[in-house]
């Protein structure tokens, strides 16, 4: 068995004590039934050798290879961030060779698929009990009409320092509609021709608009302290949360604390029962991660027309924002932060200036 090794492609994982085997190359699942398939798998990692009966099975299915068979190289230089690229990687490759023609039928075919089928609606699930809607003012968008595309771009620059200053509800209704509203209703048919899905203005995998936004209020006139999801339907906020302080947002962001004094954050999480209604290959990981991409940086060009300051992280905890956003019990995750208020434009924290000063004076 020298001429053989078990393939760098293969995942093995246990689910309610269930062995199951994933080939991330060809992108197949199997239930492993036979626990003498685990018990050979194990035995050749450490002696090279297994039955004969067992080794047809392993050839049959990719787990062993030969030897001399080249890996790919590793692009993260980590082991389980490529076996995760792998597995989302070269999903659509039977969709390749397809003619222009092909390709519009198969498109259209797998849309049939899903007719007369609406996805899972855009709710909260777990408000505070007893908790109704604020309706925020009417959204005025001269704001945006009145900045230029450059002078936006020329404005967004992150900052890691946000001085005490109190926003208004006028503020965060123009952001919240423009960044994460139906922008598009003006536009005479646009509904029916889109229904049952609407558009915002960043674009949205499938037009499925599973991102939502989560705003933490620290700092807004008209506005109790607490956490509200944003109903785009209704233009409103619907309680999540009745209290946050800045101690309890920098325990979210893995100890950071440069969202201190910002007005207002938002958190931006998947609804991933909307995202996968359609989407259902390892692929989805990828878009719906570009999506919230997408979304953040249009709320921070708005935010700039509206002369806020912004600070952004991915680096939280996972866990703890899932609970105090009540979406720990929903098919939804967290993927990125943004703070809004007013801030200075420094490459680092006034506190970590101080610091890094003291490992000057040292040396």
């Amino acid at each position: 068995m020298g001429a053989y090794r078990i393939s760098g492609d293969i995942l093995i994982y246990f689910s309610l004590n269930k062995p199951y085997l994933i080939n991330t190359k060809s992108h197949e699942e199997f239930e492993i039934n036979d626990s003498e398939l685990i018990s050979e798998i194990g035995r050749f990692s450490i002696s090279g050798e297994v039955k004969d009966s067992v080794k047809e099975v392993l050839l049959e299915n990719g787990i062993l290879v030969p030897k001399d068979r080249d890996e790919p190289l590793s692009k993260f230089g980590n082991d389980f961030l490529d076996l995760f690229h792998k597995g989302s990687n070269d999903v659509l490759n039977e969709l390749n060779t397809l003619s222009p023609t092909e390709y519009a039928l198969t498109y259209l075919e797998s849309c049939t698929l899903i007719e007369g089928h609406k996805p899972p609606e855009r709710k909260k699930q777990n408000p505070i009990n007893g908790c109704e809607s604020i309706p925020l003012p009417d959204y005025d968008l001269f704001f945006l009409k009145n900045c230029s595309l450059f002078s936006a771009l020329d404005k967004r620059k992150t900052v890691r320092e946000f001085s005490p200053f109190k926003s208004n509800m006028q503020d965060l209704s123009n952001l919240l509609f423009t960044a994460f509203g139906y922008f598009h209703q003006h536009k005479e048919g646009e509904f029916e021709e889109y229904k049952p899905f609407k558009r915002r203005s960043s674009p949205s995998g499938g037009c499925l608009q599973s991102i939502e936004a989560f705003v933490c209020v620290f700092n807004v006139s008209g506005l109790k302290n607490g956490i509200y999801w944003y109903d785009a339907e209704h233009h409103s906020l619907l309680t999540v949360h009745d209290e946050i302080s800045y101690d309890d947002l920098s325990a979210m962001l893995a100890s950071q604390f440069f969202g201190e004094n910002c007005s207002f954050g938002i958190f931006l999480a998947a609804n991933l029962e909307r995202f996968t209604w359609k989407y259902k290959t390892t692929r989805a990981y990828r878009v719906v991660s570009m999506e919230v991409g997408h979304f953040s940086q249009t709320a921070q060009l708005c935010a700039a027309a509206l002369q806020l300051n912004t600070w952004i992280t991915g680096a939280f905890n996972d866990s703890k924002i899932e609970q105090i956003l009540k979406i720990d019990q929903e098919q939804s995750i967290p993927l990125f932060f943004l703070a809004f208020g007013n801030g200075r434009y420094r490459r680092m924290h006034s506190l970590m200036e101080q610091q890094a000063q003291r490992f000057k004076s040292k040396d």
